[in-house]
C-alpha cells in the first residue's frame, strides 16, 4: 500500500498517453521524503540485526502511516477523474490489508500452544491444591509465561529450569508442560492429560472453498502436552475438550 499510494499520484498524471512509467523508479513527491527516510532507515539498519521481532519496528509505522496518507489523500482528490486508479490504487489495497491482518491473527491465535496447555493444565488439574511443574523450551517459546502462572498463590510451583537432561531429572515434577512426551512416557510414571494444537501451516480448499468464502484452511497439530504424574489424582473433575484419555 505504500509503494501505490506514494508512485500512483505522482505517474498517472494526465490522460494515459502522458503517463510516464519511468518515475516508478523515483518517489517524485518530496514533501514525504522527511519522513519516509528516517522510517526506511531505521528499519533498514534493524534488518541487519540477526534477531528480528516486528515489535522492534514500531516506532517507525507512525511515519509510514503519515507518507500514506499523503498519498491517499492524493488519490482521493483525483478520484473525480480518475475513479479506477483511485479503487485500484487507494481502496483496493487498503481492502487487502485489512484481509490480511484478519487472516494473521486468526493464525497467531493459533500460534501459542503452550500458554494455552498450561491454562487447561489448570483446569484439569483445579482440585490439586498443590503442584510443582516444569516448562520446557518448547512451552516457554510459545506463550507460556509468568502471566499464565496463575496458581503460585495457592501453593503450586513453576520451574523452567534447562540444566536438566534426563527423563529421570523431571520424575520429582508433578506436571510436565512439554513440546515432546516421548521420553518421559517411556518412564511409565508420567501419563498424558491433554494436548495443545498449534499452527501447522496453510492449505488452499480449491474451488470449493472460493465459493464458501473459505478459500484457506488453517492446519493444526499436536505442538504441546500436559503430563502428570501417577503420583497425582489426574483426572479431572469434568470433561475438557482436548483432554487425552
Amino acid at each position: 500500500a505504500l509503494s501505490v499510494t506514494l508512485l500512483v499520484p505522482a505517474v498517472l498524471r494526465g490522460s494515459p498517453r502522458h503517463w510516464d512509467l519511468r518515475r516508478l523508479n523515483t518517489i517524485v513527491d518530496s514533501t514525504v521524503l522527511p519522513a519516509l527516510l528516517p522510517a526506511l532507515l531505521f528499519v533498514g539498519i534493524l534488518s541487519i540485526l540477526p534477531h528480528k521481532e516486528l515489535r522492534f519496528i514500531f516506532p517507525a509505522l507512525p511515519l509510514l502511516n503519515v507518507c500514506i496518507a499523503h498519498g491517499l489523500a492524493k488519490l482521493s482528490r483525483s478520484a473525480g477523474k480518475r475513479p479506477v486508479v483511485f479503487v485500484v490504487a487507494g481502496i483496493a489495497p487498503l481492502a487487502a490489508t485489512l484481509l490480511f491482518t484478519l487472516l494473521v491473527a486468526f493464525i497467531s491465535g493459533k500460534n501459542y500452544p503452550g500458554g494455552h496447555a498450561l491454562v487447561q493444565a489448570h483446569q484439569l488439574l483445579d482440585h490439586v491444591p498443590r503442584a510443582s511443574v516444569h516448562i520446557d523450551v518448547a512451552a516457554a517459546m510459545s506463550g507460556v509465561s509468568r502471566f499464565g502462572e496463575l496458581r503460585r498463590a495457592s501453593g503450586w510451583t513453576y520451574s523452567k529450569d534447562e540444566s536438566l537432561v534426563q527423563p529421570e531429572d523431571f520424575s520429582k515434577f508433578d506436571v510436565l508442560v512439554t513440546g515432546d512426551p516421548a521420553p518421559y512416557l517411556r518412564l511409565s510414571t508420567f501419563h498424558t492429560i491433554h494436548e495443545e494444537h498449534g499452527y501447522a501451516g496453510l492449505t488452499f480448499r480449491g474451488v470449493k472453498g472460493l465459493f464458501e468464502l473459505a478459500p484457506l484452511e488453517v492446519k493444526t497439530d499436536p505442538k504441546i502436552f500436559v503430563l502428570v504424574s501417577d503420583r497425582l489424582e489426574s483426572e479431572p473433575r469434568s470433561p475438557a475438550p482436548g483432554r487425552v484419555n
